[in-house]
């Protein structure tokens, strides 16, 4: 009989790798608590422990309360916070959002920066490295202490190259820019490039921190629109990566205009405009000027009847896709984010509205997003810091 190797470099990889995720999930934990958790022998877990501190990865904190019968207090194991840090890019904004995380998943800084109307390449480069520069040193850090970028982006990703594939037209500034090749090149860090939307929902799951929700729905609405979706506890992305954009859906009564055309930040002003030049009543016609969002959100506070009506018909047609996507994938419940969570009393009324009167038997709670415009930042440490975890273990 032939024996079989067994690589055992691989095992230990793999067992310190779960170890680190699972003090990322748990917190600080005791040595005996975290063998009993793994179902590994205390040898094994002390092994692993020794390796990872001598590393720097993990370390130890204070002592755990003494036992009811006495003996000896057991020292908390607890990753080191400080050990690496990432770098976090979210696009799904008018005004990007640049962020610094620790080991833990905790914003360390944060600033938007204000993005000219259809820059170039180069104009974006500059922005990008500015910015990164700006976090490091305004953070007494240096790119030594990165271990990881991450970009959320709107668009297609292609998994292979770990590259924007595909975007939509209001975002074709960001298409042109080659984020990996050009970042890894100047900063020697990897960088990982996601789905913004998916991103955001890893933001949102984490935020829940509930498994009775397994089957979870995330509908971004504003710039875009898009969706993702947790199957079974599960990012579900798909093998092209191409799950969950509902912005492509059609309707029959015009097939040749996208879902994200019709319900789009830009289309809701082209709109707004339309009807101005028709002497449409509304506040808004007090304005000689072109009207912008910051104009539409005011006349939203304020109840502007003309602007209530058309915020509730975009909360009418995402009525439906909800009620779609629920009929076929069983869903527990809805998340709602994107720019339109500023209208998310009159959006999320509306689509539970259409959801009582056509849902099928079950129909699962509308949430709005708990971390508003930093789910997707909060998404890119939490799936960052596990990219990292697999490359140092």
């Amino acid at each position: 009989m032939v024996k079989k190797h067994i690589d055992t470099s691989s095992i230990k990889k793999n067992n310190q790798v779960l170890i680190l995720k699972t003090l990322l999930k748990e917190g600080a934990i005791s040595r005996a608590d975290l063998a009993r958790s793994l179902k590994m022998s205390k040898p094994a877990i002390n092994e692993h422990i020794e390796a990872l501190v001598s590393h720097g990865i993990i370390k130890f904190r204070g002592e755990q309360n003494a036992l009811a019968r006495g003996g000896r207090k057991a020292l908390l194991i607890e990753p080191n916070e400080n050990y690496k840090f990432i770098i976090a890019v979210d696009l799904n904004f008018l005004n990007p959002l640049f962020a610094l995380g620790n080991m833990n998943g905790n914003p360390v800084d944060k600033f938007n920066v204000v993005l000219k109307k259809n820059p170039t390449p180069e104009e974006m480069q500059k922005v990008f490295f500015e910015s990164i520069d700006l976090l490091i040193h305004k953070n007494n850090i240096s790119i030594d202490d990165v271990g990881i970028i991450m970009i959320s982006s709107p668009g297609i990703i292609d998994k292979t190259k770990n590259q924007l594939l595909t975007a939509n037209p209001q975002f074709h500034h960001i298409s042109k820019f080659n984020f990996k090749n050009i970042l890894e090149l100047h900063y020697k860090v990897p960088v990982f490039i996601k789905n913004d939307v998916n991103m955001a929902a890893i933001g949102e799951k984490k935020f829940l921190n509930n498994t009775d929700f397994e089957n979870v729905f995330y509908i971004s609405c504003g710039l875009g629109l898009g969706s993702a979706l947790f199957i079974n506890g599960e990012l579900y992305e798909g093998k092209n990566n191409t799950a969950g954009e509902v912005g492509n859906f059609v309707h029959a009564d015009n097939t040749q205009q996208k879902l994200d055309q019709r319900l789009c930040l830009d289309n809701l002003l082209k709109t707004i405009k339309e009807d101005l030049a028709d002497n449409v009543t509304t506040s808004l016609s007090a304005l000689e000027r072109n009207i912008t969002f910051q104009d539409v959100i005011d006349a939203y506070e304020a109840s502007d009847p003309y602007v209530i009506g058309l915020i509730t018909a975009i909360g009418f047609q995402l009525g439906i896709v909800v009620h779609n996507v629920i009929s076929l994938c069983d869903i527990d419940i809805v998340i709602f984010g994107g720019e339109y969570i500023v209208f998310q009393r009159v959006i999320i009324k509306e689509i539970k509205k259409f959801l009582d009167t056509h849902a099928y038997m079950h129909v699962p709670d509308v949430v709005p997003s708990g971390l508003a415009f930093a789910s997707g930042i909060i998404g890119c440490f939490d799936y960052g810091i596990n990219k990292m975890i697999e490359m140092l273990a």
